[in-house]
């Protein structure tokens, strides 16, 4: 299976079981600027559900995959369509930044596109609208910087960065757009059991 595949597979699951209501509190941020226009997308939570949308997992030993989902509204609904992707809709964009990690990175780097043979997995994602295609992806060009990875199997974690490069579209038209000055923060990250 393809590195970006697996990611998004990862990202659906943590989602699928997301029923967000009227709890929901935003636990982190994700900005950039996309083509000179800044956006901001907030990290969501909603009590009482151990599905986030940040987390972390362990995908094999020595191996550690996290995702942090921003969206731009916070009026954002999930239903289950039966399929392992739910529906999403709502208004706005949305983005996600997934990275690889190790159990001893306290921080890490990486300069895309990856060589062939890296078993490392980072990319950012960025859906121009909820619920619809096509989706945009930096991973041929660009660098992701993890400045801050703190872990905890039963708290919170942190992970902070930084990310900028060119996003391709995927789905539709071919499109490039330029994404800077991306920083992406959460410190309620948690663990998910598989």
């Amino acid at each position: 299976m393809k590195r970006s595949t697996m990611m998004m597979l990862c990202c659906w699951l943590l989602l699928a079981n997301t029923a967000w209501g009227e709890a929901v509190r935003t636990i982190g941020k994700i900005e950039a600027d996309i083509d000179g226009k800044h956006k901001v997308w907030k990290v969501l939570y909603r009590d009482g559900i151990e599905t986030l949308s940040a987390s972390w997992q362990s995908l094999q030993p020595g191996q550690r995959l996290a995702s942090i989902i921003g969206f731009e509204s916070t009026d954002v609904q999930f239903k289950d369509s039966g399929e392992a992707v739910p529906d999403i809709s709502g208004p706005g964009s949305y983005v996600v930044v997934t990275f690889g990690f190790g159990p001893d990175d306290t921080e890490i780097s990486y300069q895309l596109p990856l060589q062939e043979d890296s078993n490392a997995m980072v990319n950012v994602t960025f859906y121009p609208t909820i619920g619809g295609a096509p989706y945009m992806l930096m991973n041929s060009t660009g660098t992701v910087t993890v400045n801050t990875i703190k872990v905890s199997k039963t708290g919170n974690s942190i992970f902070k960065g930084t990310f900028s490069g060119v996003l391709r579209s995927f789905g539709g038209r071919s499109k490039k757009l330029t994404i800077s000055n991306g920083t992406f923060e959460t410190g309620e990250a948690r663990f998910i059991h598989k």
